[in-house]
């Protein structure tokens, strides 16, 4: 399907969303959910969620369960 890890590497970050979350852990670090999801105005929860659980699918991010089930994002 890709004929190379450029193809898949853009494939999978190509949606708008998901290089804003990107953006931000490269350039501030680990966020809180709520942090990151403050960060970008207009996304709404449920995009931000699947955008970091297909994230995390890739293995390009990690998400870390701390107190009371808030996540941080890395």
């Amino acid at each position: 399907m890709f004929n190379c890890e450029k193809e898949l590497m853009l494939y999978v970050i190509g949606i708008k969303w998901k290089m804003l979350i990107l953006w931000h852990l490269g350039k501030e670090g680990t966020k809180r959910f709520g942090v990151l999801k403050a960060l970008m105005p207009g996304i709404t929860q449920r995009m931000l969620v699947n955008q970091i659980r297909e994230l995390e699918e890739d293995l390009i991010v990690e998400r870390i369960l701390l107190f009371r089930q808030k996540w941080n994002i890395h």
